[in-house]
């Protein structure tokens, strides 16, 4: 079950008249299928607030049936939390309301598309926080990802283990304890290119620092990377670098 909960969080505000409950922001936690978690929490007045909870059944055979796994904020382990201003509550809670009086009607031909509508339209708007939330990420946090990556990616090719695999996307995602998608997101947002292009860079500019060893065979540089045939990195080396590996090593000599 997918889930989206959004929540007014408040100040409490003196006034003449005493004091008041003043709406500040509003939390939006997204949950993908398979999370726990306790939507009470301890904040008081927490159960204000609209909660949406769908099954991936009511998008078959529709067009987004195929890219539910796509929105970003699904692929995170556990839930997601975007902070949103008080204006923007209003509109997650117009948006939840229409999707409330559709289910309050009575069923007919035309009741899926309008709901599986709703739906889209309210996951439209968490992408669009998302990548707002994203972008204003200081860059400090940022480089975060980046480093550890990177540390990951030199351990790789440092280490001698006799099954070395090539450290793809999703092998990579997996010692960050990260989902695939949610990996190549923040990869990019880092980094401004795709989490398998960073990665063969980063490969591709060891192998040229290999290369510059003169007794180190190709068949050995692409082991060491977790290639398991050197042709294999061949390919790819010219494709980043534009030349073979044979022919790089010729021209620095």
């Amino acid at each position: 079950m997918y889930a989206v909960c959004c929540r007014p969080m408040y100040e409490v505000c003196d006034t003449t008249d005493g004091a008041e409950r003043v709406m500040t922001h509003a939390e939006l936690s997204i949950y993908a299928p398979g999370t726990i978690t306790n939507l009470s929490g301890d904040r008081e007045h927490s159960l204000e607030g609209w909660l949406l909870v769908f099954h991936s059944e009511i998008m078959k055979d529709t067009i987004v049936e195929h890219y539910l796994g796509e929105y970003s904020f699904f692929q995170s382990p556990h839930r997601y939390i975007l902070d949103i201003t008080s204006e923007e509550y209003v509109i997650i809670e117009n948006c939840m309301r229409s999707i409330n009086v559709e289910l309050n009607q009575p069923l007919d031909i035309h009741t899926k598309n309008i709901l599986v509508s709703g739906i889209i339209a309210l996951l439209s708007l968490c992408m669009r926080f998302y990548n707002r939330q994203n972008s204003r990420t200081k860059d400090v946090d940022k480089q975060r990802l980046v480093m550890r990556l990177d540390r990951l990616l030199n351990s790789h090719i440092a280490s001698n283990d006799a099954d070395k695999q090539l450290p793809t996307v999703q092998w990579c995602a997996n010692q960050l304890h990260l989902s695939a998608n949610y990996f190549g997101d923040l990869v990019r947002r880092d980094t401004g290119m795709s989490a398998q292009r960073y990665i063969q860079q980063r490969l591709m500019n060891e192998a040229k620092l290999m290369l510059h060893i003169a007794n180190i065979p190709i068949s050995e540089i692409a082991y060491r990377l977790g290639y398991k045939y050197p042709h294999h990195l061949s390919r790819v080396f010219k494709q980043v670098v534009g030349c073979t590996p044979n022919k790089y090593r010729s021209m620095i000599k």
